[in-house]
């Protein structure tokens, strides 16, 4: 048997295909774990504030939808309203009690990686 068949069966897939479609769900993992971290961040230090977790939850479900997608377009217009929503309330609770350099680190991390993804999204 030569595994001719075998072949026939199981096409290969364009690698570049292949690699851009794990980077897309790497990055968005990534942006999912910097997040929880954030979530877990407030609870250890007993800073639970609740408009900045809800904006960190909207971004987690935004991304996990995205990975799960089967259509690119909705999974980016998931993040998008995701951002959206994070930047709001993050923006929100900003004015109303101010923020340390850390918060700001996480909000601005989470909004460039979010950012580019949807640049990235948008090419292919």
């Amino acid at each position: 048997m030569t595994g001719r068949a075998i072949d026939a069966d199981f096409p290969a897939t364009n690698s570049a295909l292949f690699v851009e479609d794990r980077l897309r769900k790497a990055t968005l993992a990534g942006l999912i774990l910097l997040n929880v971290f954030d979530v877990v961040l407030h609870v250890a230090i007993d800073r639970a504030e609740p408009i900045r977790i809800t904006g960190n939850t909207l971004i987690i479900l935004a991304a996990a939808f995205s990975i799960f997608s089967t259509s690119i377009s909705n999974g980016r217009r998931a993040v998008a309203v995701g951002l959206i929503g994070y930047v709001g309330l993050n923006a929100w609770f900003v004015l109303q009690s101010g923020i340390g350099p850390v918060g700001v680190g996480l909000i601005a991390i989470t909004s460039a990686i979010s950012g580019i993804y949807l640049l990235r999204a948008r090419s292919d």
